[in-house]
């Protein structure tokens, strides 16, 4: 059976890609299979074992997850590249710092690098059209729903009843809700700023209408940043059927959910019967 090793630090100069690669090393001279998923746009260790040319690559880590996003199908190689030491690797680029704002639209965002390495079949995701999708099994353990917003109204108890139908008793899930402060932010607000290592991730609010009583589009503009250099910058239009906390969690109840509101974008479902 594989095991996976995740090196993950959100500091830069820590010494993620250098432990990743010698790690990587001492595992092949004993003989093991090992594979780098190289998940840094910097590109570090994709650059150490001689792939200096990823920038210019359509073959990389970055084209896998959009491959994902857009539901389509996954190359049978995964992109991944073989070296002479027994140690495959799947390289990325700096496309990958667009990519990961690209994910905060996405559906089962969490589980994008999981479809890619098991296989679309053997993990259980949300998509947007829940009305064509059904559970294989029970359910049990931890399922993070994404945001509630993204589906409509009757798209939503849709799933809720299919949860409850799968899911296993005291089950918890947690459902993202949206800021309501976002109904009001003027255009041009930056809503949100993170760093991570040498990249600065920005988001911007272009537009915003309402276009039905609790229905919202937004188009919000990601740009990320280099030092003072913009590396890469995503239009990303997003709709949303919004509904207050206090209707979402009478309507769990309803459905024999057991819930708690852990703050004001976050709630707690468990199923109770």
């Amino acid at each position: 059976m594989a095991r996976i090793i995740s090196i993950v630090n959100q500091k830069g100069g820590t010494g993620k890609s250098a432990c990743t690669a010698n790690l990587a090393v001492g595992l092949a001279q004993k003989n093991m299979k090992v594979l780098i998923v190289d998940a840094d746009p910097q590109s570090d260790v994709s650059a150490g074992f001689g792939y200096r040319d990823c920038d210019e690559s359509n073959e990389t880590l970055t084209a896998l997850m959009d491959t994902v996003m857009k539901d389509e199908d996954i190359p049978s190689d995964c992109y991944i590249r073989h070296q002479a030491e027994g140690i495959d690797i799947i390289c990325s680029n700096i496309g990958l710092a667009g990519t990961e704002v690209q994910l905060v639209n996405a559906m089962s965002r969490e589980y994008v690098l999981k479809q890619i390495l098991y296989g679309k079949e053997r993990i259980s995701l949300l998509p947007i059209d829940v009305g064509k999708y059904s559970f294989r099994d029970k359910i049990s353990g931890v399922m993070c729903m994404g945001v509630l917003g993204h589906l409509k109204r009757d798209e939503q108890e849709k799933l809720l009843y299919k949860l409850d139908k799968n899911l296993n008793i005291n089950v918890p899930i947690l459902i993202e809700l949206l800021e309501p402060k976002f109904l009001v932010a003027p255009v041009g607000s930056r809503i949100s700023v993170a760093t991570q290592g040498r990249l600065r991730y920005e988001t911007y609010i272009t537009d915003i209408k309402q276009v039905g009583m609790d229905q919202w589009t937004w188009r919000l503009t990601y740009k990320v940043f280099c030092g003072k250099n913009i590396v890469s910058t995503v239009d990303s239009l997003m709709s949303w059927n919004y509904q207050s906390v206090e209707k979402i969690l009478n309507q769990l109840t309803k459905m024999h959910f057991r819930t708690a509101k852990l703050s004001e974008t976050l709630l707690l479902a468990i199923k109770a019967r």
